[in-house]
């Protein structure tokens, strides 16, 4: 009932992942796709650790492969999905490692993600 009085504004919405935790990495993909399926305007910006999802074959030992289908798919589906160009750098990745349809976030893209958004951070 507390809910059917609500009335949500459909706002520019980021999720940022800044860990490679399946678990919660599951969690911040599935909220992304759930929001994005209601008309929210959302972008998942990986960033330090999370970078690892973003990638065609992160490290083998952490088990990302069902998490890294998920982020495909929110992507073929029509989901932004940015990841830190710096932190993928870091990790020992390069540019032409990250996930078809991702972009990499720059000095000059990422702080227009932020503009008038509402970030929440995994």
């Amino acid at each position: 009932m507390f809910m059917e009085k609500m009335t949500f504004q459909k706002t520019l919405l980021k999720k940022m992942l800044t860990s490679n935790d399946p678990w919660r990495a599951s969690i911040v993909i599935s909220d992304a796709t759930n929001l994005k399926n209601l008309g929210y305007n959302i972008t998942l910006l990986l960033s330090i650790e999370g970078v690892q999802v973003g990638v065609k074959n992160p490290h083998h030992h952490l088990n990302l492969d069902n998490v890294v289908a998920n982020v495909t798919n929110f992507i073929k589906d029509g989901g932004k999905v940015v990841v830190c160009g710096v932190c993928l750098e870091v990790a020992g990745f390069e540019p032409t490692d990250i996930i078809d349809g991702a972009i990499i976030g720059t000095a000059e893209i990422t702080p227009k993600l932020f503009t008038n958004a509402t970030v929440v951070t995994y």
